[in-house]
């Protein structure tokens, strides 16, 4: 398989945005909050016919549930699927 340039550089980018913040993963979800809050006018949250404001969703419309940030959990282990 050849290398795309378009993934190394979002790879590259990624990497070093990851090495500023001590390959730390708590610094690196704080800058990417703190970015998501600075740019959150220019944020899509969702497809359907959402009120568009983050953590809600439509009840009606099965994009917006899948695409809410309200609707995100995690698993403790992560070899277990979330129900």
């Amino acid at each position: 398989m050849q290398p795309d340039p378009g993934i190394q550089a979002v790879r590259g980018a990624r990497t070093k945005i990851s090495r500023e913040h001590g390959n730390d993963l708590r610094r690196l979800g704080k800058h990417y909050m703190e970015y998501q809050r600075r740019f959150a006018d220019r944020l899509r949250w969702g497809t359907g016919t959402g009120s568009g404001t983050p953590g809600t969703t439509n009840q009606d419309d099965p994009a917006d549930e899948a695409v809410a940030p309200s609707s995100v959990t995690s698993s403790p282990n992560p070899a277990q699927p979330v129900p």
